[in-house]
């Protein structure tokens, strides 16, 4: 048994805790008991230890530690006596459970599985702000922390954009990096520690020492050499500072953030390009059809000879310009389609009809247009899902008969949307079968 006062400095220990933990006691008392005996600093039985201190209730934990080169494990039962100190007893009977070296070796196995597991986690996750959460979350539980936050910074500013645990209460909170313990982190790239943060001279110290922030760790977000922000982990103020192993999980936890924060900012940049490219085709194609539109109205005008007769000649190049502009305005349809299937704007309107009567409706339209192309198509119908084949003479089509391209791209997104497909069976020099098959039955699509 062992007797700590308020400043947790031993006062007595019996011979039985001198046998147990090694310490003599004549140089044992009037020490600092967390520096006594380290073993007894670890979670969760410090803050078992400092709680019963402070709300006087009895508490018991088991805690291993080294002793001799073994580890031992021991009973813990702690409680505060009526002059406000600490009794701290230790049950005699222990038992040695193996090496220090094969514990170390076993954690750090561990250790390394569940930090595999989190790049892993953090590889699958595509949204950005639960990526920021799954983070914090991580760094707080490898590191034994009560909060962590991830903070973006700039080259003279720093924004806690996710926190978790105590350090919610500054979620948002911007401040300049000058003097910063981030700062320091980017600078040396290294993790940054400091015992007392909330009661240090550093910038927003005294804002953070409101939520109770004592030790805290703060390692530089930095991937293929771009400084992405600062993964920072804390403490409350009654809680031991960090050690150094904990500080280098947090490294190895920061290394593998870094590369996920990097490709999501990849992911999301490409999103936004795609998106402003969609936009692009979408314009452009609206502002196009609409002259295009009025030059149809006008070419039917002369076409219809209502404005005059025309000659053999004049009304070829009509013709020409009418298949011109009818195929100009296929491209435009086409590219539109493409934007709002990408945009996720079409929208299928179930409803009910002889599917036999609409194919042979659609080759007849399709058919005299195949023809000219050397494309042959046939028609089936039966009790089995049915199925549209158009062959391709040739390979090419695009390069041979122009078009954008996007055709084949639409179909098939069409059919999926349909719950069917597409399938293409090809062969080098003589063409290609497509054939599109659609379920009898309309899937389910949201409202």
């Amino acid at each position: 048994m062992a007797v700590v006062d308020a400043g947790w400095r031993l006062r007595y220990m019996n011979a039985s805790w001198e046998r147990i933990l090694g310490v003599r006691r004549d140089a044992a008392l009037g020490q600092d008991f967390w520096a006594l005996y380290p073993g007894f600093t670890v979670e969760p039985g410090a803050a078992m230890i400092r709680t019963s201190f402070a709300d006087g209730a009895t508490r018991r934990f088991d805690l291993e530690t080294d002793v001799g080169g073994e580890l031992r494990a021991y009973g813990v039962r702690v409680a505060r006596d009526r002059t406000g100190c600490l009794v701290i007893a230790v049950s005699r009977a222990f038992a040695m459970l193996r090496s220090a070296r094969d514990k170390a070796l076993e954690e750090r196995n561990e250790e390394n599985e569940s930090l595999r597991a989190l790049a892993r986690q953090m590889s699958e996750v595509a949204d950005s702000g639960a990526l920021l959460s799954l983070l914090c979350d991580a760094a707080a539980i490898q590191c034994h922390g009560h909060g962590a936050a991830v903070l973006r910074t700039t080259e003279t500013e720093a924004e806690i954009v996710s926190a978790v645990g105590i350090a919610t209460q500054v979620t948002g909170l911007r401040f300049s990096l000058a003097g910063s313990l981030a700062q320091e982190a980017i600078n040396s790239r290294e993790v940054a520690m400091v015992e007392d943060f909330g009661r240090s001279d550093r910038p927003r110290a005294r804002l953070l020492s409101r939520a109770d922030v004592g030790p805290m760790l703060m390692a530089p977000l930095i991937a293929h050499d771009r400084v992405l922000g600062t993964l920072a982990v804390m403490r409350d103020v009654r809680s031991v500072s960090f050690t150094t192993r904990e500080a280098q999980r947090l490294r190895v936890i920061a290394d593998h953030a870094a590369l996920a924060l990097w490709k999501q900012q990849l992911y999301e940049q490409a999103q936004a390009g795609d998106a402003a490219k969609g936009r692009f085709l979408t314009t452009i194609s609206h502002e196009l059809r609409t002259p295009l539109t009025a030059l149809t109205g006008y070419e039917e005008l002369l076409s219809d000879q209502v404005i005059g007769p025309l000659s053999d000649t004049q009304l070829d190049v009509l013709a020409r310009m009418r298949a011109v502009t009818e195929h100009l305005a296929s491209m435009i349809e086409e590219v539109l389609a493409y934007t709002s299937l990408e945009a996720g704007r079409e929208v299928m309107r179930p409803t009910d009809f002889l599917a036999g009567d609409l194919i042979v409706a659609a080759a007849a339209v399709t058919e005299p247009l195949a023809r000219r192309k050397q494309i042959t198509v046939a028609c089936e119908s039966s009790v089995e899902p049915i199925r549209m084949t158009s062959d391709v003479d040739q390979t090419g089509l695009t390069r041979r008969f122009g078009g954008t391209g996007l055709g084949l791209y639409i179909s098939r997104r069409l059919a999926g949307l349909l719950g069917g497909r597409i399938d293409v069976e090809s062969a080098p020099g003589v063409g290609s079968t497509f054939t599109l098959v659609l379920p009898r039955e309309a899937p389910a699509w949201p409202a």
